[in-house]
């Protein structure tokens, strides 16, 4: 009996594509491995992202695949289908340089030297909720999250009224906002930035939120996104 868990989910062919019950594909090989011969066709009536079919291939195998979704035979499409490498290659590093070229300047952040750039990895966001005894706005990472030992706590103090809460007892902030890519007035969960882990050359760093940072997130909030199909 085989672990349909086991190895495959740091390689970058299971990473290319989220997709909920995804299973790696090195974990398929060894019953594909047992129960068929090279030169086989193996059916996958369920393929999801297309996994049995990755597998089928790394063992010289041909596989059918099919799925009710229709995002889940798009990408299993996508995964299995021979492709130009080189082309692929190509046309990949002209995106990554156009996108860079459009966008880049969204992940930049100042280092704490006050001078050097560095590219930010990710940005942790908090909830903002609000107290039910004294009606005051909070920042749940601020007031919940034990930096030194790194942990949520279950139960934190008020910084305004020092009452005992958890975050199921508060209720969330609202913000409303227009949206200027469909000009409609929206309303989303109030979060704010508190984090920022990035590199300068192999080094990663954190830091919290500057003044720069903020007008940064505010000036990428005020463009409009156009989407252009071809």
């Amino acid at each position: 009996m085989s672990d349909v868990s086991e190895g495959g989910k740091n390689e970058p062919i299971y990473m290319a594509h989220s997709y909920h019950t995804k299973v790696p594909y090195k974990a398929i090989m060894p019953f594909i491995e047992h129960y068929t011969e090279e030169g086989d066709i193996v059916f996958d009536g369920f393929c999801g992202t297309g996994m049995t079919g990755v597998a089928a291939q790394f063992l010289n195998r041909k596989a059918v695949l099919s799925d009710l979704s229709p995002a889940a035979t798009y990408i299993a499409f996508n995964y299995n289908m021979p492709v130009n490498i080189r082309e692929l290659e190509t046309e990949g590093k002209q995106i990554v340089t156009e996108c860079e070229r459009e966008c880049g300047w969204m992940y930049e952040t100042l280092h704490t030297d006050g001078k050097t750039k560095g590219r930010i990895n990710y940005t942790v966001w908090s909830d903002v909720l609000i107290c039910p005894y004294c009606n005051q706005e909070h920042i749940f990472w601020d007031a919940a999250v034990d930096k030194k030992e790194g942990k949520v706590n279950d139960v934190y103090s008020c910084p305004y009224c020092s009452a005992n809460l958890t975050k199921r007892e508060c209720k969330r902030s609202f913000v409303d906002f227009l949206d200027a890519n469909i000009n409609q007035q929206m309303t989303q969960a109030l979060q704010v930035p508190v984090l920022i882990n990035y590199r300068v050359g192999k080094k990663k760093y954190e830091k919290i939120p500057d003044e720069n940072d903020l007008n940064l997130i505010k000036k990428s909030r005020r463009m409009k996104y156009h989407i252009i199909f071809q």
